[in-house]
């Protein structure tokens, strides 16, 4: 049951956001894409929603683990945007139950030093 009301409001929301929604990182024909060392260097308005990522530890015994994650990032000054994302984390080892919990919540501050706009 809950997967079907998750898919209808995943749905309703993919027909009413398309007009809303807008690439960044882009300068006219130029895409800036983030680097090692920035790892989103753009202070927008950000939803990701959900972050799912699957893998097995190869260490002795093996454990697989699932990460379920959400993000959002919300710009409140030009160029200044603030966000809070938050980890559900499972991990089954085998021969043994498994069990999941949440990981720390993180806020982040972004603040875009230039504006790219206006160096090319």
């Amino acid at each position: 049951m809950r997967t079907h009301v998750f898919v209808a409001l995943f749905s309703a929301m993919t027909l009413i956001l398309p007009g809303r929604l807008r690439a960044h990182g882009f300068v006219g024909d130029r895409f800036f894409p983030p680097t090692i060392a920035t790892d989103d260097p753009f202070a927008t308005d950000e939803l990701s929603l959900p972050s799912l990522s699957e893998f097995e530890d190869p260490g002795s015994p093996h454990t697989r683990k699932l990460d379920t994650g959400f993000e959002f990032d919300k710009e409140i000054f030009p160029h200044f945007a603030l966000g809070i994302g938050q980890t559900y984390i499972y991990q089954k080892t085998n021969g043994q139950s498994g069990g999941g919990g949440w990981d720390n919540t993180s806020i982040t501050a972004k603040y875009e030093l230039w504006d790219r706009s206006k160096i090319i």
